[in-house]
């Protein structure tokens, strides 16, 4: 069952993309990116707002022994170029992964070493979110 409606989905990425100022263009080459996002909503993974997505993981993040350490991450809005260029430290050129990894590090304030530990379902939906910030 659905836990947040269609419309109401689609109205609050929408909503996230004007306050990131996403021009049009943009939007329209990213169409299926928006969509996973839109269901992700619609799924209970993803709480979308002006301010900030928070993303439910789909398998919380454990610690060495097994303990459950994270269950969600809060993804802010807005991105500076300093925050940017620090998120991209070690980062080799041409490591699309990396660069990846490095802006959701950047967006969650989370270790690269937690991040690289994630399910690669939940990693898809980071990838998602951090490819409006390239």
């Amino acid at each position: 069952m659905d836990k947040v409606n269609q419309e109401v989905a689609q109205e609050d990425v929408n909503e996230w993309l004007d306050a990131k100022r996403i021009p049009n263009h943009k939007r329209e080459s990213n169409e299926n990116l928006i969509e996973d996002l839109v269901q992700n909503v619609v799924n209970g993974v993803l709480i979308v707002s002006k301010e900030k997505i928070v993303h439910n993981l789909m398998v919380p993040l454990e610690n060495g022994e097994g303990e459950v350490t994270i269950t969600q991450l809060e993804y802010k809005t807005r991105m500076t170029v300093e925050e940017y260029h620090n998120s991209q430290k070690g980062v080799k050129t041409g490591d699309v992964n990396g660069m990846l990894l490095g802006i959701v590090s950047g967006l969650t304030n989370q270790n690269k070493g937690v991040l690289k530990k994630m399910d690669t379902g939940d990693w898809g939906i980071c990838s998602t979110i951090a490819t409006f910030f390239l």
